[in-house]
């Protein structure tokens, strides 16, 4: 029998960095438009509705799609409309692939814009555009309703979370200018089931859960509430009695569906991906080694204990002579895979490089932050490393229940804290802090290169090299250098 539990400890959560951006955005754009348009999944319109969005909109009119009505429950969807009218948002329901309900779009914004429409004959400006904003949480298609309206294909549209990553202004033709913005989520689903509704019709990436726990608990849902769909999907009866796995098992069987060679499959997918990784022994060596250099074992360990999200902090830049102390907070999907990810120090800088925006996309959360050179000379290395590792954790979108840290002290971040000696080589998640931070920092340094090139801080990144000394008996201390490291040197040229 395949041994699978739903009571696998996964919370659903992803807002990764570009969501935070894409929220300042909307405040920024909202004085630009008339109207703000909220695309829903009409299968799960409270899940998919953003709680942030009416605090962000204010009084701004709002109207509320229910997308993806053709395969919604048509009883459920009516009731849904009720609800939003009865709460003062204006509400149609309509499917985006066949067009149905798309009729009714411009007369519903002619009709909660009339007092604007006429305000503007008024003052002479008969045939203005109307501008509308068309906001929403990933895969709700914001894109495809674009694209339907205009009647033509005009932005980007694909069945997974986070293709639109931009704001674009597209005129759709009968005094209309829609502003797509990229889909986006809340930092943290208070209630478990919303994660997992989202994450049923993809608003959440697969990286980001444990795809078979998930079947799991959709086939407890629809065993629930919907029987008869499976009985008509699966041709399966008189399941009502058996555990969620055991559906999922009885599904496989019909299905044909082989878990031994799915495994297979993907051992030879993941070699195959090895050996695109140029990357000398770790390449070719793989069977001999695990290509990940970290794994998750550390994480898996808390998680079983009860920890449902956990973090990794580590820092980079506490040796320099120059510049600031840099962390990175990370929280990676369980089981995470990605290749190649080692402690930053045994990494070559192109690796890093590599590595660096792999880790941001994969994360369901990350923070990065500093702390001053001054705050060094202030407080100390280590208690300036302790500040911004508390920074980084602050940053993370997510609020992470526990997190691991490198070293064998503990910053104090206001959370469960568990030291790790040597993590960044155990930890996949420290790991991957530490490639955050290490690549941050060194680009600081790149940049601080630009106003002080006389110390070539893009050859050395601040660290204390024979050419670093040279310079700075040649120039001087300047006011990015920490002056209680190099208190031998004061006033030496």
């Amino acid at each position: 029998m395949l041994v699978m539990n739903d009571t696998i400890k996964q919370n659903v959560q992803w807002f990764p960095g570009h969501m935070a951006k894409t929220r300042r955005k909307i405040k920024e754009s909202l004085p630009l438009v008339d109207a703000v348009v909220e695309i829903l999944d009409a299968r799960i319109p409270r899940s998919s509705q953003n709680p942030e969005i009416a605090e962000i909109i204010g009084e701004k009119p709002h109207i509320a799609i229910l997308n993806k009505c053709d395969i919604a429950d048509d009883a459920a969807t009516k009731k849904w409309l009720e609800y939003f009218r009865q709460n003062g948002i204006y509400a149609l329901a309509l499917d985006c692939k066949t067009g149905k309900g798309l009729n009714r779009f411009v007369p519903l914004v002619n009709e909660v814009l009339k007092d604007k429409i006429q305000s503007n004959i008024d003052k002479g400006m008969a045939g203005r555009q109307i501008r509308l904003m068309v906001v929403g949480i990933p895969n709700t298609g914001k894109s495809s309703f674009i694209n339907k309206m205009a009647g033509k294909k005009r932005a980007e549209v694909a069945d997974k979370a986070g293709v639109t990553r931009h704001n674009q202004w597209f005129a759709i033709g009968g005094g209309l200018e829609l502003l797509d913005t990229p889909g986006v989520l809340w930092p943290k689903f208070e209630d478990p089931e919303v994660g997992d509704k989202l994450a049923f019709v993809g608003s959440v990436k697969d990286q980001v859960v444990d795809i078979e726990t998930l079947a799991v608990r959709f086939l407890r849902v629809m065993r629930d509430f919907y029987p008869e769909r499976l009985t008509e999907r699966y041709k399966i009866e008189n399941f009502e009695e058996l555990e969620p796995y055991e559906i999922l098992e009885l599904i496989g069987k019909k299905t044909r569906y082989d878990y031994a060679r799915r495994r297979r499959r993907y051992r030879e997918s993941f070699r195959n991906a090895a050996r695109r990784v140029p990357w000398g022994e770790a390449r070719k060596n793989y069977f001999g080694r695990n290509l990940l250099m970290v794994n998750f074992e550390i994480e898996k360990e808390y998680i079983s204990d009860g920890f449902n999200c956990i973090c990794g902090v580590d820092e980079a830049g506490r040796g320099p002579l120059a510049g600031p102390v840099c962390a990175a907070a990370v929280i990676l999907p369980v089981g995470a895979v990605i290749p190649g990810l080692d402690d930053s120090k045994k990494l070559t800088e192109k690796k890093r490089e590599a590595l660096y925006d792999v880790i941001k996309e994969t994360a369901v959360s990350y923070g990065i932050a500093f702390a001053s050179e001054k705050e060094i000379d202030e407080m100390n290395i280590l208690n300036a490393t302790f500040l911004a590792m508390k920074r980084a954790v602050e940053k993370l979108g997510v609020k992470p229940d526990l997190a691991l840290i490198d070293g064998n002290q503990k910053p104090h971040t206001g959370i469960n804290e568990v030291t790790v000696i040597k993590g960044d080589g155990k930890s996949m998640s420290i790991a991957a802090a530490s490639v955050l931070a290490k690549v941050t920092r060194d680009r600081y340094m790149i940049e601080l290169d630009k106003k002080y090139p006389q110390y070539e801080f893009r050859k050395h990144k601040g660290y204390g090299t024979k050419l670093h000394y040279e310079k700075i008996l040649e120039y001087g201390i300047s006011d990015v250098h920490r002056k209680t490291f190099l208190k031998n040197l004061e006033g030496k040229r």
